[in-house]
């Protein structure tokens, strides 16, 4: 059948397995089913042809479609060698080389953005995490090696640390981060930039010999600073001295208050007499124990004999204020006791007049009045102190013997005596008293003697001073007279009475001829004892 007989006939609309199709088999016209052509289909749409001028063999999974060019265009092998003219857009390739270079599979992407060239003249090894990103420089530049000595050109800038365990020798101009040398190699041609380069003080403080240092002032270790200090003569409660603290093993300090109390605590008493000073001005008398006592007081609890020893780190001063006499009487001498008293631990001062009569033996507890200001302390058996104190411990540190023309107006020298803390025990003798001159004796008269005492005295005392001796006795020998009636007549009264006051001692004499009787010193009968023979002298004591 020819070509041209065929095209004469009409066109099949579809095809099925079934349908005919001439074949020239052997130069004779057969016909044959389609299915006989294979398991595939080949279409070929109407005006199109497909010509093979070679064995073309298409495998495939059925539904699989081919798309061939829309224009005419040459199909590439897979089994050997290909020539691609033109732009090529793969999507995943494999390959083993490309233009010589040998690619290893792997599952990693390799992209090359449009327009630019990646050459390798040797082998180049990227390894890394998925998601890190390497970055390289926008110009052109010589990467840096890690396993042997590097050379860098320009100013390198290093966020992070650098630790060098061999010798650096190049320029380092800028980072925050800490430069560690772990070699003791040295380091030479060193600069450090950045916060290093501009800082003026330490980020963070250390400490030198205890000693805060953070780089902005110069510091002064102790033990040489010590020494080439200045030498301070009379240290105060406050002052501090270094000491290695052998718990901790620390630098420490210790006050001197501190260092004075355990000095004190851990060394017996001493007898010595306290450092007492005392002073007049504007009219005021100051009395002061010098800094480095150390007393035993009694306990507040009477049933307690343990002593609390107190130490004096610092000078202890009180003060009585013009116009408070504490008792004295103008132009009369007059000793002032100074105590100290231990106030819950603290060391104060107080003062009493001596010839107040109080218990000065220590072993009771006293309470102090505030000194008060001008007149505020005038009695005469009252201990004052600065503040108030009630029922504390005391103890006699020395005492002030004054004479002031007026009383109150603390201006004349003083005579001042430590005692060392030493108990007093009052005795009349020693208490301040008045004598009279020799007083004539006339038999009914009366005397006004005034004693200035400031006070009702406590003890009056009379005696008889022999002038021309008589009955036994001899001129100056003094026969102590008892006051009262000495002797009663039918009429008359012998002897001397006294009537004291605050001011004075009045007296009267015995209205006998003579005044007084009394016995023989040699064969103790009753004789008459002649008024002009005997003198008078009275005593009195507060």
């Amino acid at each position: 059948m020819s070509d041209s007989t065929i095209s004469q006939l009409p066109a099949a609309l579809s095809l099925s397995p079934v349908d005919l199709i001439p074949i020239d088999q052997g130069g004779v016209t057969k016909r044959a089913p389609l299915s006989m052509l294979g398991n595939g289909s080949v279409f070929i749409q109407s005006g199109k042809s497909l010509t093979v001028n070679s064995t073309l063999i298409f495998t495939g999974t059925d539904g699989t479609t081919m798309t061939f060019p829309a224009t005419d265009a040459f199909l590439a092998r897979t089994d050997a060698g290909q020539t691609f003219t033109g732009t090529q857009v793969f999507g995943a390739i494999t390959v083993t080389t490309i233009n010589g270079a040998t690619f290893t599979s792997s599952t990693g992407t390799f992209t090359l953005a449009n327009g630019k060239i990646f050459t390798v003249n040797n082998t180049i090894t990227l390894t890394g995490t998925d998601g890190t990103t390497i970055t390289l420089p926008t110009t052109s530049a010589t990467m840096a090696r890690t396993d042997a000595a590097q050379s860098f050109t320009g100013l390198q800038t290093f966020t992070n640390g650098i630790t060098t365990p061999d010798q650096v020798t190049s320029t380092i101009v800028t980072g925050t981060a800490p430069f560690v040398v772990a070699s003791t190699t040295p380091v030479t041609n060193l600069s450090i930039g950045g916060d290093a380069a501009t800082a003026t003080a330490l980020l963070n403080a250390r400490t030198i010999d205890g000693v805060s240092f953070d780089g902005t002032v110069n510091i002064t270790v102790v033990a040489p600073a010590t020494h080439a200090a200045t030498n301070k003569t009379t240290p105060v409660a406050a002052d501090e001295f270094p000491i290695y603290d052998s718990v901790s093993g620390l630098l420490n300090h210790v006050t001197f208050a501190n260092l004075a109390t355990a000095v004190t605590t851990s060394a017996p008493p001493t007898s010595a007499i306290f450092h007492i000073e005392a002073a007049t001005g504007s009219s005021a008398l100051t009395v002061t124990l010098k800094a480095g006592a150390s007393l035993d007081f009694r306990s507040t609890t009477l049933t307690t004999g343990v002593p609390n020893t107190r130490s004096v780190p610092s000078d202890i001063s009180m003060v009585v204020s013009s116009g408070s006499t504490l008792g004295t009487v103008s132009a009369v001498q007059s000793e002032i006791i100074i105590v100290a008293i231990d106030n819950a631990g603290t060391v104060e001062l107080a003062v009493v007049n001596y010839s107040g009569g109080n218990n000065l033996n220590e072993t009771t507890l006293i309470t102090t009045t505030a000194e008060g200001g001008a007149g505020g302390a005038d009695t005469v058996n009252v201990f004052y102190s600065t503040t108030a104190r009630t029922n504390v411990p005391f103890r006699v540190v020395g005492s002030v013997i004054s004479t002031q023309t007026t009383a109150g107006t603390w201006a004349q020298t003083l005579a001042v005596q430590g005692s060392g803390g030493n108990a007093l025990i009052l005795q009349p003798n020693l208490r301040p008293h008045f004598t009279s001159s020799q007083q004539t004796i006339t038999s009914a008269g009366s005397l006004t003697l005034a004693h200035g005492l400031g006070a009702i005295p406590s003890l009056v005392q009379a005696s008889l001073i022999c002038g021309t001796g008589e009955n036994g006795y001899t001129a100056g020998q003094e026969l102590v007279a008892c006051l009262g009636l000495d002797d009663i007549g039918a009429a008359a009264g012998y002897g001397v009475i006294c009537v004291p006051d605050a001011t004075n001692l009045n007296m009267r004499y015995g209205s006998g001829t003579p005044a007084f009787r009394g016995m023989n010193y040699t064969t103790g009968v009753i004789v008459a004892m002649t008024n002009a023979n005997w003198k008078l002298v009275v005593k009195a004591w507060l």
